[in-house]
């Protein structure tokens, strides 16, 4: 009779760390899920923002890079994989177009330019939140006490 209550409780214990470290897995993964989408649609926001700032080089007749000539035929898929490119490029052409006088006084080019930065600065912070929930994962996962968890329940470090 004296070893079962120390049986018990020392089960008991196991038990409920298990349980947590289950629960914190399954919401630290629904966090991945919902960082992922959230720079999913920041990448939409982003190229959807550098449309507008193409037809107003376009209506001035100024030349535009290929890829950027290019982004209202992309699909979303081709969109993600070069959505780096498409800002590098973009950014160059407005620090070219920013010069000329004839779109200086345009309010309508400055405004496309601040919904542009402000599209590029969400999609940064949207990126930056999914690298910390993936990397906050994975440190759960790799680390010993919840490695156990993670092997037993099958969560696997994310890429």
């Amino acid at each position: 009779m004296g070893m079962l209550p120390i049986v018990v409780v020392l089960a008991s214990f196991i038990l409920l760390w298990g349980m947590v470290n289950y629960h914190s897995f399954v919401t630290k993964r629904k966090a991945i899920a919902d960082t992922l989408e959230a720079r999913r649609l920041a990448q939409i926001r982003l190229g959807d923002a550098l449309i507008p700032l193409l037809d107003v080089h376009r209506k001035y007749h100024l030349p535009i890079p290929s890829p950027l000539s290019q982004l209202p035929n992309l699909t979303l898929v081709q969109r993600k994989s070069t959505i780096e490119e498409l800002m590098r490029e973009a950014d160059q052409l407005l620090d070219q177009t920013s010069s000329q006088s004839s779109l200086t006084p345009d309010g309508e080019f400055e405004r496309l330019r601040t919904v542009y930065g402000e599209a590029k600065k969400g999609y940064f912070l949207a990126r930056k939140r999914h690298r910390a929930a993936v990397n906050g994962y994975n440190a759960e996962a790799r680390h010993m006490p919840s490695k156990i968890v993670a092997k037993i329940f099958g969560f696997q470090p994310s890429q």
